[in-house]
């Protein structure tokens, strides 16, 4: 049986008493009962010398149905760390491997307040609306609470917002049958489209940069238009190129490609299969 058994009629207590006169020394206690029945409390006195179970605060809390909280006394699910508003301490798991031949290697689960920095891991900010993936001494990916996300960027301006200075900013592998990229766009909304409409830009692929103080604008393109207003048997389309001289910034058509197959170089209405102005 059990070498050592306490039994009675109410709260039961161990203190584990220091006699260092240390400033930051202090007591702990563990009890079974601090706030229920059936739950059982690890306590830290508050200052040096006091009693951890009547001036403490609890350090870890197991409630009676196997909930356990860190730094809480209300855990409501398996597992509950609550930090105090520190900056980076708040809220946070941190994960740590000491293998031979890696040095520290860290993972960290984080909540942030106060728009503290994210850390290697995978942070939850509350106030500045964010959450990011760091594996390795950087965020690697954000997701702004706008539903932007950015790739290499802590800062997404578009719904995917990819920074690279690699030379593969996106690569789509396929190993059996056909590899389609498709772009999809509709009038109305996501749970109730409607019909595209005669001008519609389906796609427009943009090439753009940057001059010598401020972003350059729309420079080179290619652009899927519908010429009509789709049904489910007419989905009219036609392709545009568009590009800018050399020495200057005016964007306009050079080529395109007719719904009836025309092209048209130097023309917006190509009258034949090839048409040259």
């Amino acid at each position: 049986g059990a070498k050592l058994t306490l039994s009675q009629d109410a709260d039961i207590a161990i203190r584990f008493d220091t006699t260092s006169a240390v400033s930051t020394a202090r007591n702990w206690g563990i009890t079974n009962s601090r706030l229920a029945y059936g739950d059982l409390a690890i306590m830290q006195s508050n200052a040096l010398g006091g009693n951890p179970l009547t001036a403490g605060t609890a350090r870890m809390y197991f409630k009676e149905d196997g909930n356990v909280g860190i730094g809480t006394t209300g855990p409501d699910v398996k597992l509950t760390v609550t930090g105090a508003t520190n900056g980076l301490s708040d809220g946070k798991i941190k994960l740590q491997s000491d293998k031979t031949g890696w040095g520290t290697i860290t993972s960290q689960f984080m909540t942030t307040a106060g728009g503290s920095t994210a850390l290697d891991g995978f942070t939850v900010s509350i106030d500045s609306g964010y959450i990011a993936l760091s594996p390795g001494g950087g965020t690697a990916m954000t997701l702004l609470h706008g539903g932007n996300v950015g790739i290499g960027t802590t800062g997404p301006v578009a719904a995917l917002d990819i920074v690279t200075g690699s030379a593969n900013t996106l690569r789509v592998a396929r190993y059996t049958g056909d590899n389609d990229v498709r772009f999809f766009m509709s009038r109305g909304t996501a749970a109730s489209p409607t019909a595209t409409l005669t001008g519609d830009r389906m796609l427009n692929l943009i090439g753009t940069g940057y001059g010598a103080t401020v972003a350059g604008g729309d420079r080179a393109a290619m652009q899927f238009i519908s010429t009509e207003t789709w049904t489910d048997s007419a989905q009219g389309a036609q392709i545009l190129f568009l590009t800018t001289a050399t020495g200057g910034t005016t964007t306009s058509e050079k080529m395109r490609i007719q719904n009836d197959g025309n092209v048209g170089i130097g023309t917006t209405g190509p009258l034949s299969k090839l048409h040259l102005v």
